[in-house]
């Protein structure tokens, strides 16, 4: 993400002009540069965090231990290849502040999100991946975009019995976590790539792979909670 990184963090800063935050980058044993601009930017603001992993860890984990080593009661996790949108940082984040919700799912498929562009063949990887998902995890039936990467949650969402997230979707173990009930959604646009090639089309058997390792090991490893019986999942 070496392009992206730059115009990345000048609209994240001027998205949250006013709001106390701090950034963490994770970055998973990068060639390509990314790091050494993160290192640059760290040492011109104090509120950018590097989390350099020696070894490729998976999408997953690398949040994990992002969420790990955060400070703040407000998580939020995005890609930085501005295909998500640091400006609808407030708008994802809007139910877990007012107190309605632990976790809140941006979601592409809701009335107001969606795609600027978005290849076929990625569409249909990302809906193979989806299909799969509902098949084997119970908690992303109700939900319109579960393989959403953009998210905010309550940091006390994750305290508890302790996990090792696998592969690619760290949603999905907040999704067992989180009561239905304590969950909302709200539309986002997902913009397409201007800078960087995505990995995403390039190696499609290893992504079903990662997300069905993800969706196994959030079933069987990710503590589900009891939901309530009178609770129903809600939308923004």
């Amino acid at each position: 993400e070496r392009e992206n990184i730059l115009p990345f963090f000048d609209r994240l800063t001027r998205a949250l002009e006013g709001s106390s935050w701090e950034a963490i980058v994770i970055d998973d044993a990068s060639v390509d540069g990314t790091l050494e601009r993160v290192e640059a930017l760290s040492r011109q603001d104090p509120r950018v965090r590097l989390l350099r992993r020696p070894t490729r860890g998976g999408t997953a984990s690398a949040q994990y231990d992002g969420w790990k080593l955060s400070r703040g009661g407000i998580v939020v996790v995005l890609d930085a290849d501005l295909q998500h949108r640091p400006e609808e940082i407030p708008a994802v984040v809007a139910p877990v502040r007012s107190g309605v919700a632990d976790l809140s799912v941006g979601s592409r498929y809701l009335p107001g999100g969606g795609f600027e562009k978005r290849p076929p063949l990625r569409g249909l990887i990302s809906r193979s991946g989806e299909i799969l998902a509902r098949i084997i995890l119970p908690e992303t039936r109700g939900r319109s975009d579960p393989m959403s990467g953009f998210f905010a949650f309550r940091r006390e969402a994750l305290e508890g019995p302790p996990i090792s997230p696998q592969g690619m979707k760290f949603l999905f173990y907040l999704l067992v976590r989180v009561p239905a009930y304590r969950i909302r959604e709200v539309p986002i646009l997902f913009q397409r790539r201007e800078q960087g090639k995505s990995k995403l089309v390039a190696s499609q058997s290893r992504l079903i792979q990662a997300l069905l390792s993800s969706a196994l090991h959030a079933e069987n490893g990710g503590v589900r909670v009891r939901q309530p019986a009178t609770q129903r999942p809600e939308r923004g």
